[in-house]
Order: structure tokens, then sequence, then C-alpha cells
């Protein structure tokens, strides 16, 4: 009953001085936090939001050490990211050196082929050409061989029974 009591006179205090009750309430909790008094009108003050909850310093140094430990880990996968661009950005520039360097030679061989006069050009050309007709009747025949064999293959083994 006196618990009631005290809480209302603490409320009707409150109320009755407004916003200067409100610092007084929290003057009231600060100054006398340990006795049962105390605990009541802080208790009171944050059952009707008069002054808010303080958290103790070893939660927010939890808090903070908890967020270092947060931030730690992103720079590490931005660091491992960072590094993985990196790597690609030189391998990029060591294939841009080399398709450089086989762009050079294939502009050479260009040029040097500009100063092959036609004659000699066409006739490497007839050779080619001639090649690539026999290698083409080699083509043929080795198909047709090929068929031959298979078919004759085919009749044997259905000859005695095998396929």
């Amino acid at each position: 009953m006196a618990s009631i009591l005290l809480n209302l006179l603490a409320g009707v205090i409150a109320a009755a001085l407004g916003a200067g009750g409100i610092s007084m309430v929290n003057a009231l909790v600060e100054a006398t936090p340990e006795s049962d008094f105390g605990k009541r009108i802080r208790e009171f003050a944050l059952s009707h939001k008069l002054i808010e909850e303080t958290p103790e310093p070893a939660a927010l140094f939890k808090e903070l050490a908890e967020a270092s430990q947060t931030m730690d880990a992103v720079v590490s996968r931005i660091q491992k990211y960072t590094a993985q661009r990196e790597l690609a950005v030189q391998n990029l520039e060591s294939q841009l050196s080399q398709l450089t360097a086989q762009e050079g030679e294939l502009r050479e061989k260009v040029r040097n082929l500009q100063s092959v006069p036609l004659p000699a050009a066409e006739y490497f050309a007839t050779l080619v050409d001639k090649r690539e007709r026999s290698s083409a009747k080699r083509d043929y025949a080795l198909f047709t061989a090929g068929v031959v064999v298979s078919v004759i293959v085919a009749i044997i083994l259905k000859r005695f029974g095998i396929a």
C-alpha cells in the first residue's frame, strides 16, 4: 500500500511540475539510486517513460567490441575483394601485352607479304591448291574404303551370329 501511495505521490508531483517535474524525478533517481525510495521512483519514471533506461558502461563496451569485430570482418572481406580485383587487372594487363606483341608480329608478317611479288604468291597458291586436291582425293578414297570394310565386317559378324 505504501508503494502505491509513493508512486501516486511521485506522479502527482511530476505532473504538477511538468517539465521541471521530469528533471526533478531524474535528480531524485540519481541522488538515491540504491535506496528503496530511489528504486521505486526509478521504476515509476521508467514505466511512465519519464526517463530513459541508461545502459551500463559494460554493455556499451560490449556493444562497441561487437561492432568493432563486425567492422574488422567487413574490412577483411573488402581487402580480399580488392586483392582479387588487383590480380584480375594484372592478368588483363599481361594478356594485353601478349596480344600487343602478337599484333606487332602479325603486322610485320603482313608487311612482308605485301612486299612479295604477285606472281610468286600466285605460284604458291597453285602449289597449295594441287596439294589440297590430292589430299581431297586421298580423303575420299579412305572414306570409301572405310565404308566397304565396315559393311564386310557387319556381314561376317551377322553370318556367325555375333551381331
